[in-house]
């Protein structure tokens, strides 16, 4: 089968003659339309002639008016005008094949100052994504820091980086430098988040992704664990040192909040506790929820002293957290959360529990318990969590229902 040619470097030219720009002499302008890609762009051809001259089909000056020579040295004319037109293309690098810029060669005009990408996503940073959703501004943040620090690694002496610089092999080099530093998942988030940048920017079209072509190696998700009943009693009675002994007690409080979230445990204050119950916002935007203080969630809490109505019960956020930004209080978070992940990681390698730990996944520790407890009826534990729909229960324990149609379909196999 025949290749297509490429539509970015293809160039369609077009005459046409200007009807609404008529003078007083009954003349109009011919004007030369350029077409690379989809995009416009427009040249004078610098000749007058009468509508009844003009053969909009054939694109070319007809004998009404002038004799046949005439006619003849005019759209001569013409068809060297084009030929100047396809040479100015082609004296210019592909990558600068654009309609505006072959119209901009032919003019002779000077091509404008090159924009450079990093400072670009700056402009854009500042000016949209600090004020756009609080959850996609580091990601972006961390892209534009990323391929300035590689962008200064290769150049010994300051330059910008261009679009038409930004070529192939250095977006592969670029793939390369990010695939050291993060998994393949990672990579393919902040070239994303670069591309929307450049796109929001109006450097690359809508339909161009900068990164096409250059593929990722596979990245294969290691799903979260969740601990059985003999685990979760290891890690609850193990002696831990410090940092570890705080990120398991955070682990717990999860777990005997009705599996509730990270983030909502970390901002609890001793004045949602009046001394047999907890009240907090378990969703954002929720109602409040209320939940009994156990013996084993009182035992966690003894260990805290610093009791001040204000004060956080799991002293991982800043004391002024609620009167911060909603983005300073999204970092300050987010920090909490990781280094919460961190120590409990290691306390679980130490104790030689599954190391793909989170703080969420007490959450699915609880779910999973739960639905142990009661037969294997999901729609307790979707209560318990606050689910909705029990389909999101239902992900949360899709292992252990496995195991259940496995032994289903044995006991029906067995009867035969």
């Amino acid at each position: 089968m025949r290749t297509p040619r490429n539509k970015t470097i293809v160039m369609k030219l077009r005459f046409w003659l200007k009807l609404h720009k008529v003078n007083k002499a009954g003349t109009a302008p011919i004007s030369v339309r350029l077409t690379i890609a989809g995009a416009r762009a427009e040249v004078s051809a610098d000749l007058r002639v009468f509508p009844d001259e003009w053969d909009q089909a054939t694109q070319k000056v007809i004998a009404t008016r002038r004799t046949p020579s005439v006619v003849a040295k005019l759209n001569d004319y013409l068809d060297d005008v084009e030929a100047e037109i396809r040479t100015a293309r082609k004296d210019l690098p592909k990558s600068e094949r654009t309609a505006a810029r072959v119209a901009q060669q032919y003019r002779g005009e000077a091509p404008p100052e090159p924009i450079c990408l990093l400072t670009a996503l700056e402009k854009m940073l500042a000016a949209h994504y600090r004020h756009a959703n609080q959850h996609t501004l580091p990601n972006f943040e961390r892209a534009a820091v990323l391929l300035r620090e590689w962008h200064q690694q290769r150049t010994t002496r300051p330059s910008i980086l261009a679009k038409h610089t930004f070529t192939d092999d250095l977006k592969k080099d670029f793939t390369a430098y990010l695939l050291q530093r993060m998994s393949p998942a990672g990579v393919r988030t902040y070239r994303i988040a670069l591309s929307a940048m450049w796109h929001r920017a109006g450097i690359y079209a809508a339909d161009d992704k900068p990164f096409a072509g250059l593929k990722l190696p596979k990245h294969t998700v290691k799903q979260r664990a969740s601990l059985s009943k003999d685990e979760l009693i290891c890690l609850r009675s193990s002696p831990l040192p410090s940092y570890q002994h705080h990120a398991r007690n955070l682990y717990m409080a999860c777990f005997y909040l009705h599996g509730s979230r990270i983030l909502s445990v970390l901002q609890l204050r001793w004045k949602d506790y009046d001394g047999t119950r907890i009240r907090y916002q378990a969703m954002k935007g929720g109602p409040l929820k209320s939940v009994v203080v156990g013996a084993g969630l009182q035992a966690i809490l003894n260990e805290y002293t610093d009791r001040r109505p204000e004060a956080f019960i799991f002293p991982y956020l800043p004391a002024d957290y609620f009167s911060l930004s909603p983005q300073e209080r999204h970092k300050k978070a987010k920090s909490g959360v990781t280094a919460v992940g961190f120590h409990l990681r290691k306390a679980c390698i130490a104790l030689g529990l599954p190391d793909n730990i989170h703080p969420h996944t007490a959450r699915h520790t609880m779910a999973r318990m739960t639905v142990e407890a009661n037969n294997g009826d999901i729609r307790a534990a979707q209560h318990v969590l606050g689910h909705t729909n029990y389909r999101q229960t239902e992900a949360y324990v899709r292992s252990m229902l496995t195991e259940e149609v496995d032994i289903a379909a044995s006991n029906v196999y067995d009867s035969l």
